[in-house]
């Protein structure tokens, strides 16, 4: 409906895949225990690289990837005080994300 950009839900990936992806996108992780809300952060809408958005599996991450993905220079973000299941976090962020980046 007359947007200019849509969101695109990829396949699974592995971390690895993934930390090889945080050297040309951002990388948001999403997770519960991040000091960090998705809302505090500052997102560059002339920036050609992705934003990807990272939704674990329901349970979570585990402690190992979420220091992989620390160290590759991803964002651990949280979307609020409540845990939401990963059919609705997704979908939830991309709605922040759209807000950050003035879409909205």
């Amino acid at each position: 409906s007359h947007r200019p950009w849509l969101s695109t839900v990829a396949a699974l990936a592995t971390t690895a895949e993934l930390v090889a992806r945080a050297s040309d996108s951002q990388l948001l992780i999403l997770e519960p225990t991040a000091t960090t809300a998705l809302t505090r952060i500052t997102l560059d809408p002339t920036d050609p690289g992705d934003i990807v958005l990272v939704v674990g599996p329901e349970g979570g991450l585990t402690p190992d990837e979420l220091q992989s993905f620390d160290r590759a220079g991803a964002h651990l973000v949280r979307l609020g005080q409540t845990v939401l299941r990963t059919s609705t976090a997704g979908p939830a962020a991309i709605s922040v994300v759209n807000t950050l980046l003035g879409r909205w």
